[in-house]
């Protein structure tokens, strides 16, 4: 039955029933329009090859082998504050830029996209950059798009290439910070050294009676 299938029939039939990938993944990962992908699929479920549970068991599985693998990595969940921080940028470019609401399916390419760029540089740095490169993605989401993997994959391009410059920012920042901090702290030793220093003591009084006739 392989024998049957086209190289693009099988990559599908790979990505999506035995390493779990979902639609939207398959898409970007194989550069295939939405119209090819469900024309092979049908072929596929007239095959009997390819099936809703087969789909979901595949997903399944692969969620597990990446629970195991961050496991036995020791792979800690992130702080609070990068969570706050992640969230944030998912909730910017998916309500500001790509207007998604409730009449319009959030695409979840967006969240594999940030989690992916959070490798090299923490969601505090992205947030940062989303905010400081704000006219340039407002500037792309009016481009025309084939799709929304296209326009997701634009945007991440302009704050992945602008992250850079703006991690360097944060950290002179944070360094000048820093250095006032510890100038503040040295400050504060040198006058508590002077006010131990400051021992009051009483005047000696010089004795006139020898300067008196007898």
């Amino acid at each position: 039955m392989d024998g049957e299938l086209t190289q693009l029939e099988k990559d599908i039939l790979e990505l999506r029933v035995e390493k779990g990938y979902t639609e939207n993944e398959t898409l970007e990962e194989l550069n295939i329009t939405k119209y090819q992908y469900n024309k092979i699929r049908k072929k596929l479920e007239d095959l009997e090859l390819y099936s809703v549970h087969l789909v979901n068991k595949a997903r399944k599985n692969r969620i597990a082998r990446e629970r195991y693998k961050d496991k036995k990595l020791g792979v800690n969940q992130i702080s609070n504050e990068e969570e706050k921080c992640r969230k944030e940028c998912i909730d910017i470019l998916s309500q500001r830029y790509l207007s998604y609401n409730s009449n319009k399916k959030f695409n979840t390419i967006l969240v594999s996209k940030l989690k992916q760029l959070s490798k090299v540089y923490s969601y505090n740095v992205i947030l940062n950059t989303i905010k400081t490169k704000a006219k340039s993605l407002e500037y792309a989401s009016k481009k025309d798009f084939n799709n929304d993997i296209a326009k997701i994959s634009y945007l991440i391009a302009i704050i992945k290439n602008n992250a850079q410059s703006v991690y360097n920012q944060m950290k002179k920042q944070q360094e000048i910070n820093d250095k006032k901090l510890r100038m503040n702290e040295s400050d504060k030793i040198i006058i508590r050294e002077m006010n131990n220093q400051r021992v009051s003591r009483p005047t000696r009084r010089r004795d006139l009676s020898e300067f008196l006739d007898d």
